[in-house]
């Protein structure tokens, strides 16, 4: 036997065993991370997947916070992490916004690899029953009367509910005040005691607050109507045409994790969200599963890094 021919056998070895290995996976257990608390929308994704895909594999996807530094504690350690699919993250859409809030301090998309948009939480543009406005089409006539004496409050600067706020206002032509709080949790109280006029916010947060009338709903900021909330217009249908800006969940990977390990995950999440069961849990969490590729997830963030980036110049937003 020549050396030539002991290496090519010994090559053949080596990927029929890389082959076998990624045909068995998972074979012990997947770290799946949320860069941010437990209890809110990214994690209760997570935890429903992780449950989902527990079942199908019949090994343990084990749901891990590591909240901080705009989800960038979460993300790193992922992008740091081996890329073979045993460490996963449910990144929520602010990777995209950091790309510009955080640029030089916020870990590059290069270094992970999409898998598949997993859910969206619809925007519900809502405010306080004070105020003499029950429809966004007065909200708008309102602000333009009163430049710069409504106030709003978001998840935080920079956050996709803000950047939501900032559209909004530019493409309707009037002028509202940020009161930025840490996190969408914080706003909502000081909406309720009148503190603040209005608010950008998921539609999940705010629901109970529409049932018991301590908050007005105007509008969501999502292209078409929520199938979870089929009675809210859209900002579009307000007068303010053709605004589309939601938020998301994706799952991803760090980059280099082999592609067939990719593609069985993201035919299990889209199989998964094909389930009645699993589109009810997600409705009664006040999410809209998506689903779909992961070349069309990479499209969705090139879009948005792009979209948010003359967002972010153009107002001048600046991060933490």
């Amino acid at each position: 036997m020549t050396i030539a021919t002991s290496i090519a056998r010994l090559c053949a070895i080596a990927c029929l065993a890389a082959t076998a290995a990624h045909a068995a996976y998972p074979d012990r257990p997947v770290r799946l991370v949320v860069p941010l608390p437990p209890g809110g929308g990214a994690d209760t994704v997570a935890r429903l997947l992780a449950a989902e895909l527990q079942a199908e594999y019949g090994q343990p996807f084990v749901v891990e916070n590591k909240p901080g530094a705009n989800s960038n504690i979460g993300l790193e350690a992922v992008a740091r992490a081996a890329p073979d699919g045993y460490t996963l993250i449910m990144a929520p859409n602010q990777i995209a916004i950091n790309q510009t809030l955080m640029a030089g301090r916020s870990v590059s998309l290069s270094r992970l690899a999409p898998v598949v948009l997993a859910a969206r939480p619809p925007i519900v543009v809502a405010g306080r029953p004070s105020l003499p406005i029950r429809t966004l089409p007065e909200l708008i006539a309102y602000a333009k009367r009163n430049p710069g004496k409504l106030t709003y409050t978001s998840c935080g600067v920079g956050s996709i509910q803000h950047l939501a706020a900032e559209v909004f206002q530019a493409e309707a032509g009037i002028s509202m005040v940020h009161v930025p709080y840490k996190g969408c949790a914080d706003a909502i109280p000081n909406v309720l005691g009148g503190q603040v006029d209005l608010l950008f916010n998921a539609i999940g947060n705010l629901n109970a607050f529409f049932k018991d009338g301590r908050l007005v709903p105007y509008a969501v900021t999502t292209a078409k109507r929520s199938d979870i909330a089929p009675d809210i217009p859209t900002v579009s249908e307000a007068g303010v045409k053709d605004y589309d800006l939601d938020g998301w969940f994706g799952l991803m990977a760090p980059a280099n994790t082999p592609k067939d390990v990719i593609d069985r995950l993201n035919a299990s999440v889209n199989a998964i969200m094909q389930q009645p069961r699993v589109r009810a849990k997600m409705a009664e969490s006040f999410f809209e599963p998506v689903g779909g590729s992961a070349a069309h997830f990479r499209k969705v963030l090139d879009a948005d890094v792009a979209r948010f980036a003359e967002i972010i110049k153009v107002k001048q937003i600046h991060g933490d």
